[in-house]
Parts: structure tokens; sequence; C-alpha cells
């Protein structure tokens, strides 16, 4: 026997080689014209059993999608005969063939169906045939009147059967059959992705075996019934082989899922109902068909998100019988190994492969409370605490769907919602598309006994500690899927809560982005949703609570653009419905008995192209409205007239509750202001001649709490508040203050809206001041309030700066606080003042000092002049006194040289020290001048005579003789030693101050003889004297002799005059001082040889 087993995995093995290039010999087509040969597409028969009875051994059939019904079995198989279906009619190989979405529909399979009078398909041969027939991409289906196989008759044979479903077929002839899917008997067919549900038998409602061995490998035998073993009976030896395999939810009188007689079935990686026999099979009795199934009872047998089944089955078993995880597709025509989580792929059990990731189960805490936040990372996304917070609110929500525990009915789930915008990442619409990504038809949707609270920081250990008042913690759910800002690609419905949900809630959320603009439907918990309506929120016959909720900026076309309920009464308590748009409701729709409670909420600003641009009411709706403000709401186009509240067969109840705009409708009103209505019975308030500016603070920008002097003020019935749930003690308006004001009058009266009037508070922003500098010009205090009043401003040091109104004047430098402060007024509380430091820094100074000009030893006394940019005043000091010093301003010279001059200012209390400033001062050396005359006439043997040569300096002259023959010098007295003459030469070296003077030399000629006088002295001159070559003599008389005489008056030549020209040679005589005496006179006349 394992040798045969052997051999048919063999050789499906090799069949399936050659798959992707498998051809066909012949074509059938359920249209196909009459005549064809059944050789291509074109030519198609339109008969199966025309193709079986022409064709031969080996041949392979291609069969179009379509039903064919069959007037007759389908008999004769050749052997190898292979018959594939579920073709669109254009393929050439079976690798081109798609199944996907094969099912049971003859637009996405070839379905081979019976009239009921006989079974479906025979494979039955005498003996076991050489190669194995094959049964691929069918729906067998509505065999019966047999007494075996109602579907499928096996009998000697061992065929591949492969993506098959067998479905509503019976063995039951003369009220007895065996196997109403399939009656295999003697050897070894494989079963692959093959369903059978449905299916009826005395016994074996899906398969019996008799004398088989099959392998069943992800199959799915589920929803039979038979008398005994309603999903599968084994007798007589059949060893049967289940790989991944599910026996479960079938029915009999007698073992419900199988039988087993004289058999010994091997079963591995599979799951059969009622039975746990440990190993790799999963236990059978811990769960039901709800466990597993997407929707068993109404004959879907595709795995839910949370099934254990999933991931459960064995790789190996699948490829050891003939598998390939590559390439196959389930039952379903979709991968047979889904890629997905967990990364390490696994085929599930059953001939369906869940196409979509495992959903994860859930892990409340202590106090059952999951948490969601957008931010975290790093967690296991348990959701059992906010370090392990699921990041998405989309997937808790799938979660806890998927995991729904009955003990939340009396400990509802609470889910923590950290602060973030969440998207709709999956569809709530009932079936196989829930949990899954359909774009604009996903939405959130709520869940029984499910609360959500939203507006956490998501550090909060407890629902008290949060605060929704913090605007950073917002938490917003936004339709907003597509390209940002661009309502065109919009979700349809943000949120939807359909059907009986408990005490499921919505707290702390804002609602934004949905665009209901579809005429079409979906359907969830069996509740239909409509999405052209409610934008925001669909309810559908279901009444959860909503609080602290904003709905705004949704769209739809048709009725309730922020919140639609049919025959739904939900609760709403502090919910804001503004900016949303729709033809009837803008804000809000109650439709088809719907009366919701609604207690302290504001309706504004919405719109409405046909009926109640705030309200919609219609069809015994009778909504009860307590302290709500209906207001600001228009028509869609401003030229149309669109009531803000619309009722039609509907009633309305206003109490404490302000419509600000046109009514129509029936309503009964206590203690209500409605707009140009004038009764005031009921404690309702007269509006006639009353404009919003009289009741709202500021209405045209959409501020409508109310101004001081409204007439809305103590105006309600606190019985009505709290007979309405309201609690005066604790409730909060819609600005968070509390609902009952005890500090206007001391009445204790409740006001009527949404709002109790107070003082609201004011906030001064009033940024940090920048340093100023001493100096600096004026500058203009910006602080501002949220309230737009004017801001007074105060210095706590006006030695640093004042203030007058907002402009800051400099005084002098320092740290004052400039305080910030706004008073209040009729609606404003006074602000907290703030305050900031304001530095007045000192002021840097800088001194010009120019270049000095260099001066001269013995120069008068100068002035500096260097100056600040302070008009401080300077101080100089010298680097060397001796050079020059000051004193102040002035420089004394005191002596030549170079000196620093460093000019300085030290600041004061309003200025730092100026960097000093140097120059440098040259004083240079005084010339001096030598004055120095000599005595005439000095003979030799004079006493010894004083020069007196002066320098004007002062300083003492030096003297020299240039011939110490004539005259010696000591100090300044001079002793003559000889006749003759010598330069006396005057010297002054200079000092310190002084620079040296220019010698001045004088001759001094020192006479040797005394002239005497003979006769009357007649003028001559002698030239040049001194002379170093030739003496002229111009004598007044003629001439005839001259005699020459040296300096001692020696006689040393006579010189006779020939002509007229008087003259002595002199070239040959030496240096000295010479005499002539013309023709024997007594005058003597003196010259110089030099």
């Amino acid at each position: 026997m394992k040798k045969k087993l052997l051999i048919s995995i063999l050789m499906w093995m090799l069949c399936f080689g050659i798959y992707a290039q498998t051809t066909a010999d012949w074509y059938v087509d359920i249209n196909a014209a009459s005549g064809g040969d059944g050789s291509s597409w074109a030519t198609a028969y339109s008969d199966l059993q025309t193709a079986i009875t022409n064709g031969a051994d080996g041949d392979v059939i291609f069969v179009k999608k379509g039903e064919y019904l069959l007037t007759a079995s389908i008999t004769s198989l050749k052997e190898g005969m292979a018959i594939y279906g579920s073709f669109s009619g254009t393929e050439t190989t079976l690798v081109e063939r798609d199944l996907s979405n094969f099912s049971n529909n003859a637009n996405d399979a070839t379905i081979l169906k019976s009239n009921g009078s006989q079974r479906v398909i025979s494979i039955d041969y005498p003996t076991n045939p050489t190669s194995q027939n094959t049964l691929n991409g069918l729906v067998i289906t509505g065999g019966g009147n047999a007494d075996k196989g109602g579907g499928i008759y096996i009998n000697n044979a061992s065929p591949i059967l492969r993506n098959l479903i067998i479905t509503g077929n019976t063995a039951n002839e003369d009220g007895y059959g065996l196997g109403g899917g399939i009656y295999i008997a003697n050897f070894s067919p494989v079963l692959t992705n093959v369903v059978l549900s449905g299916n009826y038998a005395t016994n074996g409602g899906g398969i019996h075996l008799n004398n088989a061995t099959p392998i069943l490998t992800n199959v799915t035998i589920s929803g039979n019934n038979a008398n005994s073993g309603g999903g599968i009976s084994l007798v007589n030896n059949s060893h049967a082989q289940f790989n991944n395999t599910i026996i479960f939810s079938n029915t009999a009188n007698v073992s419900s899922n199988i039988t087993v007689d004289n058999s010994n079935p091997v079963v591995e990686y599979s799951i059969v109902e009622g039975f746990n026999l440990g190993g790799t099979m999963l236990d059978g009795e811990a769960y039901t068909a709800a466990d597993l199934f997407a929707d068993p009872d109404n004959g879907d047998y595709t795995l839910k998100n949370t099934s254990p089944l999933i991931n459960a089955g064995s790789n190996a078993l699948y490829t050891n019988a003939g598998g390939n995880l590559a390439s196959d597709v389930d039952a379903a025509g979709n991968l047979r190994l889904y890629n997905g989580t967990p990364d390490t792929d696994v085929i599930d059990l059953g001939a369906y492969e869940l196409q979509r990731d495992l959903i994860a189960p859930i892990s409340p805490d202590a106090n059952n409370i999951l948490y969601v936040n957008k931010s975290v990372s790093g967690g296991n996304e348990s959701g059992n605490s906010w370090e392990n917070a699921i990041p998405e609110l989309a997937d808790a929500m799938v979660r806890a769907n998927a995991y729904y525990d009955n003990a939340w009915e009396t400990t509802p789930l609470q889910i923590f919602v950290a602060k973030g915008t969440y998207k709709p990442l999956y569809s709530p619409e009932d079936g196989a598309n829930f949990g899954t990504d359909q774009g604009r038809d996903n939405s959130f949707s709520m869940i029984k006994n499910v609360q959500l609270y939203g507006g956490f920081a998501g550090t909060e250990t407890a629902l008290l500690e949060r605060d929704l008042s913090v605007l950073a913690n917002k938490t917003t759910l936004s339709g907003d899927i597509g390209i940002e800002n661009d309502a065109s690609d919009n979700i349809y419905n943000v949120l939807v809560s359909a059907g009986d949900l408990g005490t499921a809630s919505l707290d702390g959320f804002s609602i934004t982005g949905g665009n209901a603009n579809a005429y079409s439907d979906l359907y969830v918990n069996g509740k239909q949703i409509f999405k052209c309506s409610g934008a925001g929120v669909y309810n559908s016959v279901s009444s959860p609570n909503y609080k602290h909720v904003i709905l705004h900026n949704n769209i739809c076309t048709e009725s309730g653009g922020g919140m639609f309920s049919y025959m739904s009464s939900p609760k709403l308590q502090l919910v804001i419905m503004k900016n949303n748009q729709a033809k009837d409701g803008g804000g809000m729709t109650n439709q088809e008995s719907s009366s919701p409670t609604l207690l302290n909420v504001s309706i504004e600003s919405n719109q409405a192209s046909e009926k109640g641009s705030g309200m919609y009411n219609v069809d015994l709706s009778g909504p009860t409205l307590t302290n709500v403000s209906i207001v600001g709401n228009e028509a869609t186009v401003s030229s149309e007239e669109v009531p803000s509240c619309v009722s039609e067969n509907s009633g309305i109840t206003l109490n404490n509750s302000i419509i600000w705009d046109e009514i129509s409708g029936d309503y009964t009103a206590q203690n209500s202001l409605i707009k140009g209505k004038g009764d005031t019975e009921n404690g309702n308030i007269d509006a006639t001649g009353l404009v919003e500016t009289d009741i709202f603070n500021d209405p045209a920008n959409g501020d409508f709490s109310l101004k001081y002097t409204s007439v809305a003020l103590n105006a309600g019935s606190n019985t009505l508040y709290t007979d309405a749930g309201g609690n005066l003690t604790n409730d909060l308006d819609l600005a968070g203050n509390l609902r009952l004001n005890n500090d206007l009058s001391g009445t204790a009266t409740i006001d009527i809206g949404a709002y109790e009037f107070y003082k609201t508070d004011q906030v001064i922003t009033f940024e940090a001041l920048d340093k100023v500098t001493f100096g600096d010009a004026n500058f203009t205090l910006a602080a501002t309030t949220d309230s737009d009043l004017g801001i007074s401003y105060t210095s706590s040091n006006t030695a640093v700066a004042t203030v007058a109104d907002n402009e800051v004047t400099i005084v002098g430098t320092g740290t004052t606080t400039i305080t910030a402060s706004q008073a209040g007024n009729d609606n404003y509380n006074a602000a907290a003042s703030v305050t900031q430091e304001l530095t007045v820094k000192k002021a840097n100074q800088v001194i010009t000092f120019e270049t000095l000009d260099n001066v001269t030893f013995g120069d008068a006394n100068f002035t500096l002049a260097a100056t600040t940019n302070s008009d401080l005043g300077v101080s100089f000091t010298s680097s060397n006194t001796a050079v020059a010093t000051v004193t102040d301003n002035e420089v004394t010279i005191v002596g030549a040289g170079t000196t620093t001059i460093t000019a300085s200012q030290t600041g004061n209390d309003n200025y730092n020290a100026a960097t000093a400033v140097t120059q440098e001062l040259v004083v240079e050396k005084a010339n001096q001048v030598i004055t120095f005359e000599l005595p005439d006439n000095v003979n030799f043997g004079d006493a010894n005579f004083t020069l007196a040569a002066s320098s004007n300096s002062g300083l003492a002259i030096t003297y020299t003789s240039s011939n110490t023959e004539v005259a010696t010098i000591s100090g300044n007295e001079v002793s003559v030693s000889g006749v003759g003459i010598t330069t006396i030469t005057a010297s002054q070296a200079g000092n310190d101050n002084y620079n040296a003077a220019t010698p001045v030399e004088q001759t001094l000629e020192v006479g040797g003889i005394t002239a005497s006088k003979k006769g009357e002295r007649v003028s001559i001159d002698l030239y040049p004297n001194p002379t170093s070559n030739v003496l002229h003599i111009n004598y007044a008389k003629s001439i005839n002799t001259i005699q020459l005489f040296d300096a001692q008056g020696k006689a040393i030549e006579t010189i006779t005059i020939k002509n007229e020209e008087a003259k002595i040679e002199m070239m040959n005589y030496p240096v000295g001082l010479y005499f002539i005496q013309i023709d024997g006179l007594s005058e003597m006349y003196r010259f110089i040889k030099k």
C-alpha cells in the first residue's frame, strides 16, 4: 500500500513539473456554437461529456467558466485524462488561468451541476489505471439520487482532486447512500485545497471511504450532514492521511464529524471537532465553529481573522504532498501561503488561506483598560499600559471586536486613547470585508460594552487625571484619508454605531472629515448604513452615549452632516456640532422614531440646503433638548431660507434652551428663548425685539457664550435640568465652567442654553524682553490678551526705565520688572499679571584721540584734545615723565625723546570704561647756534685774552686753535705764542636736549712788527686777501718797488714793478702772515697767504 501511495505522489509531482507548459487538447464552452470540433476556444464543444468521449488517454480538457447543467452523469474518463475548469476563454496554457474569486458562482468558476437525479461525475475503472485522472478548478454540485457518491464516485482509481468545491450533493437513493460529496473505494486519490460542505448522505455526509487510503491535504469538511459520520466515514481498512485538514461543524445523528470502522487514519496538523488526540492535532474540543470560521451559520467556512487555525499547519506536509507554496492558490484562488504576520510564513489549516494578518489578542490591564497611543514606540503593543499601547485605534477596535468577552457586560472594556489624529483603517462591514482596508468604506465601529475615552496626554493612570482643557491633548477621529484637505476622497462615515451596544460610549473626541456622498449602503452588525448620511456619526438602531465630543466639518449629500440617527436614541452630553453640512439636518438628523436626549449641547454654524440647518427631525422622532443652543446655523446658499430646526411628523421638547433662528414644526418649550417668539408661558422669554448681539458675546465670529446683559442669564429651571439627569453640583457647561454659577447674584438659578455666564478668564501673552543698552531709543511693549483688551504696564525701578502707555524710556542701567496688567471688564475677569525682566546694560564708549605731531624740546606747553561719544571727560597719562608730563590735559615738555600719551575714560553708572587709546609723542632735540667774535690787532707779546663765544642753548663752548705756534687755548683763554695766523674754532657738542651746534671759525692774526708812520697814508687795496697765488696791489700812485716781509718782520723779497700792474707771486711761499712796504714808505700792509 505504501508503494502505491508513493507512486501516486510521484506521478502528481511529475504532472506539476509540467504545469506551466500544460496546454489543452480539447476546449469546452457552455456558450459555444454548435458544430465545433473542440480544438480551440473558437470551436469549443458546449458539452464536457463530448470532449471526454472524443478524447484519448492523457488528453487535457480546458472548460470555460459557467454553469453546466447536467442531465446525465459525466463518465468514461480515459486514463490520465485531466479536466481543468474556470477559464475565461482566452487562455492557451494552464498557467494563464486565473482562479481569483473562485467560488460557487458561474461568473467565477466552472460549475458542473447535476439536476439532482444522478451524481455529477464518476471515475470508475475495473482496476487501478496506469495513469491517473485530474479534476482541477471545478465546482461539483447538485448530484443526487445516488447510492454512492452524490458528487463524485471514485472506484479503483487514484485521481488528483485539486481546487474543488464539492457542495450541495446527496447520496440517498431509496433513502440510503454513502458519501454525499465523494465516495472513494480502493486505492489512493490525492485531495488538495478541496472544500466539502453542504452535502448529505446516510453515512459520510462529506466523504465515505471504503478500503481507500487517500491523502487529504488542506481539505475543509464542514457543514455536511448524515445519519452517521456527518463529515466523513471510514470503513474496511480505510487508512486515510489527513494533513492540515479541518473536519468541523458537521452534523449527524451519530458521530457528527467522523465515523471510523476497522480503519486507522493518520491525522497530523489537523482539527476534528470533538477530538483531542494530542500530538500535532489541534484540540477539537476547545473551540466552536464561530471561533474558527468567518460566518459558519451562513455556510462561509473561510477562516475568521482570529481563528486558531491560522498559521497552524505544516508547510512540509503540504510540499510533501506535491504542493508548491510559492505558486499554489487555495480554494478561493488566493495565494496558498499568505505573506504576512508572523514573519515566518506558515500555512493555515483547511482549504482556505486567510489573506490578512492574524489579529493579535488584546491584553487589558487589571482595571480592564486598553491603551492606545499613536506616538508610542518600543512597546509590545499588547495594550496593557501606555508603554505597551496599541499605536492605532482602528487596530485596537478590530482586536477588541475579535476577542469580545462577555464579561464586558458587567465590567465594560475601557479604551484610553492618547492625543493625536486617528483615521479609520478598516471596514466595519459584516462579512469578508470586516477588518480589511476598503478605502472610503472604512469606519470606526462602536463595540458592545466598549467605552472609548480620548484626550489623554499618555501618562495618566486613571480617568479622573484626564484634563480635557489641554488642547494639546486633543484626540481626533478624522476621515481625511486621502489627499489632505481634499474631501472628495474622505471616509463616508467616520464613526458608526449599529445595533444594541449595551453600555458603549464615546467620550473626549473630535470627529471630523466625513464626506457621505455615495448612494449605496453596507451592513454593520446586521444594521443598514447608508453612505449618504451621517458623515460624522451614523447611529443605526443603536443608542450609545456621547460625551465631550466635537463633531465638525463633516459633509453629506442627504441627512445629518454631524450625526444621523435611525431608530436610535443616543444620549448626548457636552457635545458641539459645528460647521457641518447636509441637505437636511446640517448638524443633526433624527429619523424613524429616534428620540435622543441632548444635555449641554451646542449645534452651531452648520448648513443645510433644504431642511433644518441645525436639526432635522422626521418620522415620529422626538428629541429632548435641555440646555441646548441651536444658533448661527444657515442655508448652504445665503440667499435661501432654511429654518434652523425642522420637525416633520415629529415633535421636539425644549427645556432651558435657545433656538436662535426659525423653528418649524411641533415643539414644546419651557424656560427657553426662541428667536421671534413672544410666548412667556412656562418660563419662556419674550424674544421679540431682541437681536443676537443682545444675547451672545460675539455671534458674528462664532462666540455664542452669553454676554453680561443677556436675558438668558438666570432664566432657566434647575428642576428641568436635574430631571434631565443633570447634576447642578458637579456638571460643567461647554466652556468647562460649573453649570450653576453662584457668584453673580446669589440666586443660584441656571442660565439657559449650553453656556453658563461667567466672566471669561483672559490670558496675557507677554514675551520675554530683550536686553537693551543705555542710550537706546524708546521702544514699544507689545503684550496682548486673548480678550483684545488694552494692556497697562508699570516699571518697578524708574531709575532704570519708565513706561508711559506702552512706551519705555530708558533712564539708567540696571534691572527693572515690567508688569503687564489687564483689569478686566463686564465680560472678562482681570487677567493674571505677567512680568518680564528688563535689563538695561551699560553703554560702550569710544575715545577719539588723534595722532600727535612731533614737538621740539623747548616748545611751549600745549593742550590734548581727546573726546568720547559719552561726552564724559578724558584723562591722560604720560609713560615717560622725563620727556613730558601731563596735568589735566596740558602737556609740559621736559626733555627730548618719546613718550606714550594714554587717553582713558573709566566709565560711570551708565557707561562701561572706554578702551584706552594711546598716541606716541616725540620730542625732538633743539638746534643751537654759536655766536663768536675775535678781538682785533693782536700782536705777538700781547697778554692772554679770553674768548667769549656763546650758544643760544646756554651750554658751554669749547675752543681749538689750528696753529698752536701762533696761539694756544686753555678753556676759553688764549695765549699768543707767535706771530702768524691761526683758526680759532668754537664748538658745542650738544646734549640730551640739544643737537650739536655748527662750529664757528674765526682767524686770529698775530702781528710781530709795529708799523711806523713816515708820511701821509695812501689808500691801497690788496686783493685777494688772503690769497693763494698772486696778490694784486692797487695803489693810488705808481709803484716802483715792493718790499715783502714775513711775519717776523724779516725782508724776504724786493719786487721791482716793471709795468703799471703791481703784483706779487706768492705760490712759492708757505702759508702764513706777510707784510709789504711800497717804495720805502713807512706804512706796512698785511695780507695772508693761504
